[in-house]
C-alpha cells in the first residue's frame, strides 16, 4: 500500500505531473492514427503510401531510442525529453503546412518528427519510477500506464472535432497536436528533478551488453515485444476483416472501443495484482488470454465476437506489457539500467511497426486466419523465454531450501 505521507512528497507532485505529460504524448499518438492516414491519402501519389506517415512516425519511436540511452546519460531526462517535444512541436507546424499546401512529402517529414517525440514519451515511466522505492516501481509503472485511457478519449476528440474547422481539412487537428507538444516543452523546461536531471551527468564506458540481455531482463523485452505486436497486428487488422464479414461500421467503433478500455482499465489494478500474485502470474495470465484471443478472432464472425477477441487481447496487452516495463524499471544496476530501458522501448516500438506493415497485406477474408495464426506462434514462441525467468526462481529456490 501507499503510504498517506507519500501523496505529500516530491515523488508523488513528480509522478503525476508525468501522469499528465503522458496523457498529452498518448493523446498525441492516438489522435495521429486517424489524421495522419486521412490527411495524406488526399496528397499522396497512390493510396497505398496514405499509411506512410503512421509507418514513418511508427518508425521514428522505435529509432529514437537507440540514441535516447547516450543523449539521457550526458544531458538527462530533462533536457532529453524537452528537446524532443519541440522536435514535435516542429513536425505539427511541418504538417500543418503540408496539408494546408497540399504537400505530402510535407506531411511525411512531419508525422516523422512526431514520432520522435511519441517515443521519447516511453521513458516517462522510468523517469517517474526512478524517485519510488522497488517495492512502489510496479504501482507508479501502472499508474502512468492508465493515462492511455483519458488519453484515448482526448485523442479520439481532437480526431473528429477539429478537422474541417480550416479550409485545410486537418490544419486544425495539427495544431492542437502541436500545442499539447509545447505543452511537453514549457513542463519539462520548468521541471526540476529531485537529483539534478536523473543519471550522472558525463558518464562513460561501455555499456555492459551481457548484462542488458541477461537471464533476468530477456523476459521483460520479450513481454513487452509479444504484447505489442499481437495487439498491433490485431486491432490494426479487425476493421477491414469485420467489414468484411458484414459488421457495420458502428459496431466496429464499438468493438475498437471496448478494446481500448480493456487495455487501459487493468492498470488501475495491476500494480496491486503484480504485488500480490507475483509479476509471474500475471504474465502466465497474459499468455493465455492471448492464446484464447487468437482462437477467437480465428473463428470471429459477427460483432460480438470480434469485440470478445479485441477485449482478450487488450486485457493480454495489458498484463505482459506492464509486466515487461516493470521488470525493467526494477534494475537496480545503473550501468544496465539505461541501456535496458532503451532496448525495450526499441524492441517494442519496433515489434509495434513491423505488426503495422504486416497488417496490410492481412487486411482480407483469407488474412483474418493469418493475423490468429501469426500473433498465436508469437505466443508461443515468446513463452518459453518470458517464462525463464520463473523456472530460473524457482529452481534457486529448491537449491536454497534443500538440506
Amino acid at each position: 500500500m501507499l503510504r498517506l505521507d507519500w501523496f505529500r512528497s516530491p515523488a508523488f507532485l513528480l509522478v503525476l505531473v508525468v501522469f499528465l505529460l503522458e496523457i498529452a504524448a498518448f493523446s498525441v499518438s492516438i489522435s495521429l492514427l486517424s489524421i495522419a492516414p486521412l490527411s495524406a491519402l488526399r496528397f499522396a501519389p497512390t493510396s497505398l503510401l496514405a499509411t506512410l506517415p503512421i509507418a514513418l512516425n511508427a518508425g521514428c519511436s522505435a529509432i529514437i531510442a537507440i540514441p535516447a540511452v547516450a543523449i539521457i546519460e550526458h544531458y538527462g531526462y530533462r533536457l532529453f525529453f524537452a528537446a524532443c517535444a519541440l522536435l514535435g512541436v516542429a513536425g505539427a507546424l511541418l504538417s500543418a503546412y503540408g496539408d494546408a499546401s497540399a504537400n505530402f512529402a510535407m506531411i511525411v517529414a512531419g508525422n516523422a518528427l512526431i514520432g520522435v517525440f511519441v517515443g521519447s514519451s516511453q521513458f516517462y515511466k522510468f523517469l517517474a519510477a526512478r524517485f519510488v522505492a522497488d517495492n512502489q516501481k510496479e504501482k507508479v509503472v501502472t499508474l502512468i500506464l492508465f493515462s492511455g485511457l483519458p488519453a484515448s478519449f482526448i485523442g479520439s476528440w481532437i480526431a473528429i472535432n477539429t478537422h474541417g474547422i480550416f479550409k485545410s481539412e486537418f490544419f486544425a487537428s495539427y495544431l492542437v497536436i502541436a500545442s499539447l507538444c509545447l505543452f511537453v516543452v514549457v513542463v519539462y523546461s520548468l521541471m526540476r528533478l529531485p537529483d539534478a536531471d536523473g543519471l550522472p551527468q558525463g558518464k562513460s564506458g561501455p555499456i555492459p551488453w551481457r548484462k542488458v540481455f541477461g537471464a533476468e531482463i530477456m523476459p521483460g523485452y520479450f513481454n513487452v515485444m509479444m504484447a505489442q505486436f499481437v495487439m498491433a497486428l490485431l486491432m490494426t487488422v479487425t476493421p477491414a476483416v469485420a467489414m468484411l464479414c458484414h459488421v457495420e461500421f458502428s459496431a466496429i467503433a464499438y468493438i475498437l472501443q471496448w478494446h481500448v478500455l480493456a487495455m487501459f482499465i487493468p492498470f488501475l489494478v495491476l500494480g496491486w495484482l503484480m504485488a500480490r500474485w507475483g509479476a509471474d502470474a500475471i504474465a502466465i495470465a497474459g499468455l493465455l488470454l492471448g492464446l484464447a484471443a487468437c482462437v477467437a478472432f480465428q473463428f470471429a464472425v459477427g460483432p460480438t465476437d470480434f469485440t470478445l477477441s479485441l477485449v482478450l487481447v487488450g486485457l493480454m496487452w495489458a498484463g505482459n506489457y506492464a509486466v515487461g516495463m516493470s521488470t525493467i524499471a526494477k534494475i537496480s544496476d545503473v550501468d544496465v539500467k539505461p541501456a535496458a530501458e532503451g532496448m525495450v522501448n526499441f524492441l517494442g516500438s519496433g515489434t509495434f511497426t513491423l505488426a503495422i506493415l504486416l497488417s496490410g497485406p492481412l487486411s482480407t477474408d483469407a488474412g483474418k486466419g493469418t493475423a490468429a495464426t501469426i500473433s498465436a506462434l508469437v505466443i508461443l514462441v515468446s513463452a518459453p523465454v518470458i517464462l525463464w525467468a520463473l523456472v530460473a526462481r524457482l529452481r534457486a529456490r529448491s537449491l536454497t531450501s534443500a538440506p
